[in-house]
C-alpha cells in the first residue's frame, strides 16, 4: 500500500493560483509568483486561507462526480486525440469508461495540485510535464510506481527500453512517479518553398544547420533575411514565446545554456555527459543576473522586429500557428507539433517542411536542447487505481507504437528501429538531440512553476521594452533568491 500525501496547506499564493485556474471561487482575484513578491515588498508573513483545498472544492461546487470508470487529467497538446483514440481502444477492449480532460498547460497544473491536496478520487490519472516532478513528488501528488512496474512485464519492459533521458524525465529522487511516453525536444522548422529562392548565404545556413547546430548570429541573419523583404511579402523571419508567463518564461530556461560561455540557472546545475544525475549540486545560488541571462533577455528582445504583429502574445499554439499559416519563415517547435504541421487540412506548409538542430553559440560550454514531455502517473487518492494502472499497461504496450507513430513522440530504443517510426525524416535529428539534452535543463524543484512564471512575467517586461534588460536580470535574480531563502536552501 503507497504512502498517504502529504495534504498541502493552502496558502494565500496557492489559492490565487487555483483560482486563475478557474478551480475555485470566481471572483478571488490576484496575481502569484514575482507579481505577489512586489506587492507584498517588504516581506510580510504568509497568510492563510483557513479553509483545506477540500472544502474549497465542497463549498465552490467545482469538483466533478464520482466517476463511473477513469478519468485523465491532460495538457491539450497536439498528442491529446491520439491519446482519446488509446482511450476509446481501451473501452472497447475491456468495457471501462476512459474520459480524457484536456486544458491549456497552467491549468493542468493547477487542476492535478488541486485534486491531489484536496484528496479527490474524481481523477485517476495524471499527465504531468518535467518540471512538476519535484513538486508532485515532494508533496506526495503521485502514487511511487516502483512496485506496480516491478511486478508488470509490460511496464518493466517499457521502462526499461526507454532512453536514459526519458527514465530520468518521470524519476524524483530515486523513485518513478510517471512512465514517460510523451518526450519532447526544440527542433528548427523552415519553409522548403522559400528557401530555394533564397540567397546563397541563406540556403547555407540553413543547410548546415540540418547537420549541426545553427549559432545565435546565424539565426538572426536569416531571421532578418526574410522579415520585410520585398521577395516575400507578408512573411516576417520568425515566431518566438513570448506571451507573458510560462511561455516566456520556459523560453528562458530553453536559451540560457547555449549562450554567451554556457550559462545555468543555478550555480551547481551544470549538464552532465552524456546524462546527468537527478540530484543536482547543493549549490542553490541562483544566476539570473548573469551576462548570460542579460543574453538571453537581449536575444528575446531582439527577435520581436522579426516576428509578425502581436509578437508579445505568441505563445506554444500560436507560434506553430505563424508557421503553418506561410506567417513565417521558421521557428522553433516542440516536436509534438510536427504531425499538425504535416497535416494537409491544419497546415498551408504541409508538403514543405523541413527540420534543423536547436542553435548553440559556438563559444558555449554546452549544447542542450530543451527537453520537456509528459508523463503518465496515478492520483494516489484516485479509488480505481487497479483499472488505471490496466489502462497505464495497455498504453504502453498493445496501444504504444499506434500511439507513438499517430503523436511522432519516440521515446523507446525500440521506437528509434521502428521502419515506420524511421520514415520521418526528423528522427535523426531527434535521436541526436536526446544525447545532448539535460533533464534539469528547467528546473525539477518543488518551486519549478513558481519560479518560471515568475521569470516569465519579469521577461515579457523586458522584451516589451518597459524595464531595461539589466533591471530585468536584477529583478529576477532578487526574486529567486527570496524564494530560495523562503523554503531553505540558501
Amino acid at each position: 500500500m503507497s504512502e498517504k500525501p502529504k495534504q498541502e496547506k493552502i496558502t494565500r499564493r496557492n489559492y490565487l493560483k487555483y483560482a486563475a485556474a478557474g478551480v475555485v471561487a470566481v471572483g478571488v482575484a490576484g496575481a502569484l509568483g514575482y507579481e505577489a513578491y512586489q506587492a507584498s515588498q517588504p516581506p510580510a508573513p504568509q497568510q492563510v486561507v483557513t479553509q483545506t483545498a477540500t472544502q474549497v472544492v465542497t463549498q465552490t461546487g467545482t469538483a466533478p462526480p464520482p466517476a463511473k470508470g477513469l478519468t485523465i487529467i491532460s495538457v491539450n497538446d497536439p498528442f491529446v486525440g491520439a491519446l482519446k483514440d488509446v482511450a476509446t481502444a481501451f473501452q472497447k477492449n475491456t468495457g471501462i469508461p476512459v474520459t480524457v480532460s484536456n486544458y491549456p498547460y497552467s491549468d493542468t497544473h493547477a487542476k492535478e495540485v488541486l485534486a491531489a491536496s484536496a484528496q479527490s478520487s474524481a481523477v485517476d490519472i495524471f499527465i504531468t510535464d518535467v518540471p512538476w516532478m519535484g513538486e508532485f513528488g515532494e508533496a506526495g501528488y503521485l502514487d511511487p510506481l516502483d512496485d506496480r512496474v516491478a511486478k508488470s512485464d509490460i511496464a518493466s519492459s517499457f521502462f526499461k527500453d526507454l532512453l536514459p533521458i526519458n527514465q530520468a524525465g518521470g524519476s524524483w529522487k530515486g523513485k518513478i512517479y510517471t512512465l514517460y511516453f510523451g518526450p519532447y525536444v526544440n527542433l528548427g522548422y523552415y519553409r522548403k518553398d522559400l528557401l530555394a529562392t533564397a540567397s546563397s548565404n541563406i540556403v547555407d545556413i540553413i543547410t548546415k544547420a540540418e547537420q549541426s547546430p545553427i549559432n545565435f548570429d546565424d539565426y538572426r541573419t536569416v531571421a532578418q533575411y526574410f522579415t520585410n523583404n520585398s521577395k516575400y511579402p507578408d512573411v516576417y523571419g520568425t515566431a518566438l514565446n513570448l506571451a507573458s508567463g510560462d511561455a516566456i518564461g520556459q523560453g528562458w530556461f530553453e536559451y540560457i545554456w547555449d549562450v554567451g560561455k554556457g550559462g545555468s540557472y543555478f550555480q551547481g546545475m551544470k549538464p552532465g555527459a552524456p546524462y546527468p544525475s537527478q540530484k543536482p549540486s547543493p549549490d542553490w545560488t541562483p544566476t539570473f543576473d548573469s551576462d548570460e541571462s542579460k543574453d538571453v533577455l537581449n536575444w528575446q528582445k531582439e527577435m520581436v522586429k522579426y516576428m509578425p504583429p502581436g509578437a508579445l502574445s505568441v505563445d506554444w499554439p500560436a507560434r506553430t500557428t505563424l508557421f503553418t499559416t506561410k506567417k513565417v519563415f521558421f521557428d522553433y517547435a516542440w516536436t509534438v507539433e510536427i504531425p499538425g504541421m504535416l497535416n494537409p487540412k491544419t497546415s498551408q506548409v504541409a508538403d514543405n517542411v523541413g527540420y534543423f538542430l536547436f542553435p548553440k553559440n559556438p563559444a558555449s560550454a554546452y549544447w542542450v536542447p530543451p527537453f520537456g514531455g509528459w508523463g503518465i502517473g496515478l492520483n494516489p487518492y484516485g479509488t480505481h487505481k487497479d483499472d488505471a494502472w490496466k489502462f497505464i499497461e495497455y498504453f504502453l504496450g498493445d496501444a504504444h507504437l499506434t500511439f507513438a507513430r499517430a503523436s511522432a513522440l519516440g521515446c523507446t530504443n525500440a521506437d528509434f528501429k521502428d521502419p515506420e517510426m524511421l520514415k520521418f525524416p526528423w528522427m535523426g535529428a531527434l535521436q541526436k538531440s536526446f544525447e545532448s539534452c539535460y533533464v534539469e535543463c528547467r528546473p525539477r524543484i518543488p518551486e519549478s512553476e513558481e519560479i518560471i512564471s515568475s521569470i516569465g512575467t519579469i521577461a515579457s517586461q523586458s522584451a516589451s521594452g518597459g524595464i531595461s534588460v539589466a533591471d530585468a536580470a536584477a529583478r529576477m535574480q532578487t526574486f529567486v533568491t527570496t524564494v530560495m531563502k523562503r523554503d531553505g536552501y540558501l
